[in-house]
């Protein structure tokens, strides 16, 4: 386990030494109010994310993060199969640990699949706006009114 952190340590940005790393879940990360989810990036920034679409098959979200802002290392455990992450406005940089890095633009290469279990985190070159679709519903994204 020391040796997984200390690899995370080496591939994260400004990683702190008390920050959760590997297991980490969006569940972890999340505080709700009002039918909008925070969930807490490093440092003091924050994202914000509301359902746009709610089913035990799939789940469809609507997140902003602001330039700048690091998501940092996580994983969608089981059943999740999928994530996929469609780019609105912006562009994002995703480390996925042992299948290296992507960049996602919007308007050219705007989208991109994560695959189960894969441990990533993202990174806000710019002000983000995606649509994040999970297979089956992910029950860290917000839950919707449907």
């Amino acid at each position: 386990m020391c040796e997984k952190i200390e690899r995370l340590r080496e591939l994260v940005r400004e990683l702190p030494d008390d920050y959760p790393t590997a297991g980490v879940t969006l569940e972890d990360m999340k505080e709700v109010a009002n039918n909008v989810t925070k969930y807490r990036l490093l440092g003091d920034k924050f994202a914000l994310s509301y359902s746009l679409f709610d089913h035990p098959n799939i789940s469809i979200a609507h997140t902003t993060i602001p330039k700048g802002g690091y998501w940092g290392y996580h994983q969608h455990l089981p059943p999740v199969k999928n994530e996929i992450i469609f780019m609105v406005e912006g562009e994002m940089e995703i480390d996925m640990l042992g299948e290296g890095k992507v960049k996602i633009k919007a308007g050219s290469n705007d989208f991109h699949i994560m695959n189960q279990n894969v441990i990533h985190d993202a990174y806000a070159i710019t002000k983000v706006v995606i649509i994040a679709v999970t297979i089956p519903r992910d029950y860290g994204f917000p839950k919707g009114l449907n």
